[in-house]
């Protein structure tokens, strides 16, 4: 059976320029190594995926680091980096303690039974905000010379507020694109501060925010790039219940399976990423993972959008399940 995407793709060929899959890097170094987060970004250029998503406070700068050697003789790719969270400059020193200090947490978490966690030194954290002139230049020169980039393809406000988009932070961030050294430029942040942006201009022309299958995105008026994060919520905390909740519905779970049969998917993960890009046809959609195989699956669900039918009973399926928890 032929599939058919949910919507045409209107926009033509500047549509194409979007990428439709993102990999996110949070998630390396600190809790992975240098060797294993390289590998993982082969992996992610091996499935065909062209872009990536960074921030100067993952891994305290060393992330960025990595993915600048991993990718620094790679065509056709693009990266985004975020600023405002984190040191404006990379400290080596900070990096390497933050590197042992993050296992130490993880082990003392899993004696404790996961509820207490290893405290992180004052100063490691880089959650305090920081969207000034000064800060915002320094970070960016720093994360062109950890990427190995002449220009950051896009520039994300981390976590930003309405309070936090002044007159002179809007009027640097089109001189860093004048100069060419950031080629566009957008806003990441969460929902609530979203929502708040909304009865405001939102700056640049990049959405990045939490969306999927159990939190609607929010689609702003004008021609923004919308990318999706954290499908399944922090963690992924916001699957398991309705997993828990599929159990305990058999009319829901066996619609389900009959839709893995016809869409020839295997898992309920996979199927709720797939309606997602396919409800979704224009957003970019960015994801983490430590496997390579998870990576491939993933990927391998974008070539193929989910037929109209399954589209619509995940979605009365998830309509259901909002509805009665």
């Amino acid at each position: 059976m032929n599939k058919q995407p949910l919507e045409e793709d209107v926009e033509g060929a500047a549509n194409a320029l979007i990428p439709r899959l993102g990999f996110g890097t949070a998630h390396l170094m600190g809790r992975i190594g240098s060797r294993e987060s390289t590998r993982l970004v082969h992996a992610a250029l091996d499935a065909g995926i062209s872009h990536f998503d960074t921030a100067r406070v993952y891994g305290l700068g060393d992330t960025e680091q990595m993915l600048g050697r991993a990718l620094q003789k790679r065509k056709g790719v693009t990266i985004y980096t975020k600023v405002g969270l984190g040191s404006s400059r990379h400290s080596r020193f900070k990096a390497l303690l933050h590197s042992a200090v993050r296992p130490l947490a993880a082990a003392r978490a899993r004696l404790d039974g996961g509820a207490t966690a290893f405290p992180v030194p004052p100063g490691l954290s880089g959650r305090n905000p920081d969207f000034t002139v000064g800060h915002v230049r320094t970070s960016v020169e720093t994360s062109l010379k950890m990427l190995r980039r002449d220009a950051i393809d896009g520039l994300l406000l981390h976590e930003a507020s309405v309070e936090d988009v002044r007159p002179e932070l809007l009027e640097l961030l089109e001189t860093l694109v004048r100069e060419g050294k950031v080629r566009r430029y957008g806003v990441a942040s969460g929902h609530a501060s979203l929502v708040r942006f909304q009865s405001y201009d939102l700056p640049g022309d990049i959405l990045q925010q939490a969306g999927g299958p159990f939190l609607e995105p929010i689609s702003p008026e004008g021609n923004f790039q919308i990318i999706l994060h954290s499908l399944f919520g922090a963690k992924g905390h916001d699957l398991k219940p309705f997993l828990s909740w599929l159990n305990e519905s058999p009319r829901e779970r066996d619609q389900l399976k009959d839709v893995l049969v016809a869409e020839r998917m295997e898992e309920i993960p996979i199927l709720l990423f797939s309606y997602t890009a396919t409800k979704w046809p224009h957003a970019t959609v960015v994801f983490a993972s430590t496997t390579p195989k998870h990576i491939h699956a993933n990927a391998s669900t974008m070539a193929n959008p989910l037929q109209n039918d399954s589209v619509v009973t995940v979605a009365n399926c998830l309509h259901r399940y909002k509805n009665q928890v």
